[in-house]
Parts: structure tokens; sequence; C-alpha cells
């Protein structure tokens, strides 16, 4: 019931600014801070630092929305 344009998730990591934010493979943004739109499904999180190496990953579902 939430217009999509307001459907976003902050992404943020503490310590370095450097970072860069994946999902599914592609790059949804870098920095600290990053708003992400969800999609439904499946999903895989993952944070990098500047020389593409894996800081942290999660994998997560979201429900209740209409893939693409």
């Amino acid at each position: 019931d939430i217009p999509i344009n307001h459907q976003r998730v902050e992404l943020s990591s503490r310590g370095s600014e450097e970072v860069s934010w994946m999902v599914d493979g592609a790059t949804v943004g870098n920095g600290g801070e990053v708003g992400w739109t969800p999609s439904g499904g499946q999903h895989k999180l993952i944070l990098t630092d500047p020389n593409g190496k894996e800081l942290d990953a999660v994998t997560f579902e979201v429900r209740g929305t209409i893939s693409p």
C-alpha cells in the first residue's frame, strides 16, 4: 500500500565511507549511506572496500512486493 517512490531501505556502514554496496551482483551505491528500492524475492547484499574485497554479506528475502 506504500507508493513505490517511498519504499526505500537505507543502508549504512560505520567506519569507512569508501565502501560499495551490491545487491545480487549489481552496485546500488557507494559511500557510508545509500538508499535502495527493494524488489520482491531472495537477495544477497554485499559490502565491499575500494579494492572490491568483500567486507560483509547477508542474504534476505523481501516479501509483499511485486517483482519486476
